[in-house]
């Protein structure tokens, strides 16, 4: 038996809302097709060392609008006024 022990992973202590938002973005993605979503936990905290935060930010930057093309000055322009209300 080896004397090192597995960290606990961190996925399994994720409030119901997080863990949902990674669970839609599993099945959205695809691999629900050929695994489990306790196997993809799993692959993220063990093989990919990833935390939930950084997934979260990754599904966040993924559905951002951050890659939004404008083609027209006045469409930023419109873009930027809008989020700046938003504030």
């Amino acid at each position: 038996m080896s004397s090192t022990k597995q960290k606990a992973n961190p996925f399994h202590h994720l409030p119901e809302n997080l863990s949902q938002i990674i669970k839609n973005d599993f099945i959205a993605a695809g691999p629900s097709d050929s695994m489990s979503f306790e196997r993809y936990l799993k692959l993220l905290h063990e093989e990919d060392d990833l935390t939930p935060e950084e997934v979260l930010d990754i599904i966040a930057g993924r559905n951002s609008k951050a890659g939004e093309v404008f083609h027209t000055a006045e469409e930023l322009l419109e873009y930027l006024h809008k989020n700046a209300d938003d504030d």
